[in-house]
């Protein structure tokens, strides 16, 4: 049996072929492109032989997986004095980031 295997949203992101014999078992890593949801197409043909019993066969699969983003932000405090003093001032930079390391725009509350 071959197997097309296609992982697609608006375009196909990823296409892979196997043929096996039996069962088979497909592993998708999930990433970031593929949030918030991914399609995993599969087209099987078993192709037809030599005796005529054994005629061509397609089946075709589609199952759609929603991928959840995790909307955490990383927040780095830094103290424009390693050392606090009675009656010193401390100011503090704080740089917010995604998850993927990248500078983001956010409001934050002090306490």
């Amino acid at each position: 049996v071959t197997a097309l295997i296609t992982v697609e949203r608006a375009d196909i992101i990823k296409q892979t072929t196997v043929t096996f014999e039996g069962s088979y078992t497909y592993e998708l890593p999930i990433e970031g492109v593929h949030a918030p949801n991914v399609y995993v197409s599969v087209v099987l043909l078993r192709p037809g032989g030599a005796d005529a019993a054994l005629v061509p066969t397609v089946r075709y699969g589609l199952i759609g997986l929603s991928v959840e983003v995790p909307q955490q932000l990383r927040i780095i405090a830094t103290p424009s004095d390693k050392l606090a003093e009675p009656n010193k001032t401390i100011t503090f930079d704080f740089k917010v980031t995604d998850r993927r390391g990248e500078p983001v725009q956010a409001e934050l509350g002090i306490a």
